[in-house]
């Protein structure tokens, strides 16, 4: 993932770029979508599996979920956690709370011909898969392949 910004305790990566901060409207713009993408989405990821999505760009920020634990003072415990917007080349977004898609856009990011999103001339073609964990669903970002990838030689 690209580098997080801190805002006091709120980490948060939006791949958008900046834009010129002596353009007043080109910032209060930027702001809105950043507000924007913090408050819902059109879609769950959850809802999503196996459809191919255009990928433009990504936001994710920190979230803290709540706990059935207390600590020892009796407070309630909030357990840290990404959340992650896709953002697709029509503007539609799709969010989820996974350590699985969060994980696969970093390794995505770090290949040789993809990079960072920012970088890209076209939109990135790429699909959710779920897979069965032991307790919850596990999601993961592949790239969209029209054909199956060829199994790689021993």
């Amino acid at each position: 993932m690209p580098e997080a910004t801190e805002q006091g305790r709120a980490a948060y990566v939006f791949t958008v770029p900046s834009p010129d901060v002596n353009d007043r409207e080109a910032v209060l713009d930027y702001a809105g979508q950043v507000s924007l993408y913090t408050s819902g989405a059109d879609y769950r990821v959850g809802d999503c599996i196996n459809q191919r999505i255009n990928l433009r760009h990504v936001f994710a920020h920190k979230v803290y979920l709540k706990s059935e634990e207390s600590d020892e003072f009796g407070r309630e415990v909030r357990t840290p956690a990404d959340r992650i917007v896709l953002i697709d080349e029509e503007g539609a977004t799709y969010e989820c709370v996974s350590r699985g898609i969060f994980a696969s856009l970093v390794m995505l990011f770090q290949l040789p011909g993809i990079g960072h999103p920012t970088t890209w001339k076209e939109p990135l073609p790429v699909t959710i898969r779920q897979i069965a964990g032991k307790v919850n669903r596990i999601f993961k970002i592949e790239v969209w392949r029209d054909k199956p990838a060829k199994a790689a030689k021993k």
